[in-house]
């Protein structure tokens, strides 16, 4: 019997670039999101403050035309008139203002809840590591629905079922 030995193959180097491109990508990403999410915030603040400052012209006109009224007038009754004219005008003014106020905080929180799901690209992210790092394939594979083996390079067989027995005691 004639016995034959193997040469030892050479181990592959690792190469150091693909993991820090990988890890690069991921922080661009999660600072794309981060700024982005920040700007729909400011946005937002800067309709509250527009919001804001309506309600306080819409105020200071109101207050004003009723202070000009009571100048001009010294019938009983028109102080009642001009209370009652500025009673429904800061009602009606209070009620816009928080509506507005709803209305752009809810827009905002969807705008900053929207940030991540268009920007983060983890298809790409996963392509872009599958063939640098081990078990991204696997991953890719659990993520997208398809059965993949430990090793990541085929469908992985179906478990069988194993049957229960029982030890006696």
């Amino acid at each position: 019997m004639k016995v034959t030995q193997t040469q030892p193959t050479p181990a592959t180097p690792f190469d150091l670039q693909a993991p820090l491109a990988l890890a690069s990508e991921h922080g661009r990403q999660q600072m794309a999101v981060a700024l982005e999410s920040a700007c729909a915030m400011f946005r937002g603040f800067e309709a509250i403050r527009k919001i804001q400052e309506r309600a306080a012209h819409q105020a200071l006109q109101s207050h004003t035309d009723a202070a000009d009224r009571l100048k001009k007038s010294n019938a009983p009754d028109d102080l009642m008139k001009v209370q009652a004219n500025l009673l429904r005008a800061n009602l009606d003014g209070a009620s816009r203002y928080w509506q507005q106020l709803a209305q752009v905080a809810t827009e905002m929180q969807a705008e900053i809840a929207n940030c991540g799901s268009h920007l983060i690209q983890s298809d790409t992210l996963l392509e872009a590591a599958a063939g640098h790092l081990p078990g991204v394939d696997l991953m890719n594979g659990l993520l997208h629905g398809e059965h993949v083996n430990a090793s990541g390079s085929g469908p992985a067989r179906k478990p069988a079922r194993a049957s229960r027995t029982r030890a006696s005691s």
